[in-house]
């Protein structure tokens, strides 16, 4: 009738709506939950109609336990009219299935794949700076080649071990290692300092950081002598906001003179600390060892 009185129902139905004990009554008075989610109207308009209704992936807010909250379920469904044998409307058919778990796995794909663009074109952007410096500060092609190379693998490393935690973040000391084993890892540089959760934006830029401070250390500075050593140390200061220090220091290398012109390698820390990271950076090129300290804000959204 008109008032949409329930009269059947199956376990499945019972189960979707948290409730039982509604058959006989009028859906408005069983079902209040869902008033003005469009779907008594769309009973009034096949009842009155006869033309049958169907919904794809409709959402609907039910409460399923006694005074507990809404919750959001979708629906594959179709109001088919069952006609009396006049051929008048006596009633409507309602059948469905619930495709929540559907609908949330093709949701969650659809935000893996748009993470994953938005990654792939920052990935892009970022190697083509890096060929365009590189090739600005080394127009021998085998130097070229070379020096692209290995920024390229330095990217690709922290790559991998951002795969590994599935893009959450890398532990400061994790980044370190990866970019500074081919140096000679932890005999050769030191690092000191506690746990540091980065995010996959900061793992990155200072994965690079690394990369270059690394290879400038072993062609220029400590890591191109025997005897020399690097010492990494960092601290956390503020708790409610959070900010990272962190201290390049090289030690028993060879005597240090400040470059006369900028390279990419000190271009590029300097970009990416306080472009990417909004931090600050400061080189020292004294005498006795090349410093660099660098401090950020590990939540740059406080």
């Amino acid at each position: 009738g008109p008032s949409h009185v329930i009269q059947l129902t199956n376990e499945a139905y019972l189960r979707l709506v948290g409730r039982d004990g509604i058959e006989g009554r009028p859906i408005r008075d069983a079902l209040p939950d869902i008033v003005g989610q469009s779907f008594f109207e769309r009973l009034d308009a096949v009842y009155a109609t006869g033309e049958p209704y169907e919904g794809r992936h409709q959402s609907v807010r039910l409460v399923r336990t006694p005074n507990g909250p809404p919750e959001e379920v979708w629906l594959d469904f179709i109001y088919q009219p069952i006609r009396d044998s006049d051929g008048g409307v006596a009633g409507i058919f309602v059948q469905g299935q619930d495709v929540t778990d559907t609908v949330r796995a093709a949701e969650r794909q659809k935000l893996m794949i748009d993470e994953l663009n938005h990654r792939v074109k920052n990935t892009l952007a970022t190697v083509q700076s890096i060929a365009m410096q590189t090739a600005r500060h080394h127009p021998d092609p085998q130097r070229f080649a070379e020096a692209f190379q290995a920024r390229l693998m330095s990217l690709s490393h922290t790559h991998d071990l951002l795969t590994r935690s599935h893009w959450e973040g890398a532990d400061l000391r994790a980044v370190l290692q990866h970019e500074t084993d081919a140096r000679g890892g932890p005999t050769r540089i030191v690092p000191n300092g506690p746990p540091v959760a980065l995010d996959s934006a900061q793992a990155l830029s200072l994965g690079m950081i690394f990369h270059e401070l690394a290879t400038n250390a072993g062609k220029y500075g400590a890591l191109s002598t025997p005897d020399g050593r690097v010492f990494v140390d960092w601290s956390l200061a503020d708790q409610r906001a959070p900010r990272l220090t962190l201290n390049w220091r090289e030690s028993g290398g060879p005597p240090v003179a400040e470059p006369h012109r900028r390279g990419f390698g000190s271009r590029l820390i300097e970009r990416n600390v306080r472009h990417d990271l909004a931090g600050e950076v400061e080189l020292d090129y004294a005498a006795g060892g090349f410093t660099a300290e660098i401090s950020l804000p590990l939540d740059k959204g406080r």
